[in-house]
């Protein structure tokens, strides 16, 4: 099984990275990796969960969000 986590903020990547950390006890452990939508994602690198495809820094967040 895979499960790709979706996050959009700080607090979402905590939320989310407490619960891919009890997924990666489980005995039939899925293939975890994380989107976070908004930020780099530093959280889920720092625990060796892949992330999924590109994403933006807060200067680039920052750009886009404010024309």
């Amino acid at each position: 099984m895979k499960l790709l986590c979706l996050s959009n903020g700080h607090g979402e990547d905590a939320i989310a990275l407490r619960i891919l950390k009890s997924l990666q006890t489980h005995p039939a452990q899925p293939k975890l990796a994380a989107l976070p939508i908004v930020g780099e994602g530093l959280a889920y690198r720092e625990a060796g969960i892949p992330i999924a495809g590109a994403v933006e820094t807060d200067a680039l967040w920052r750009i886009h969000s404010h024309g």
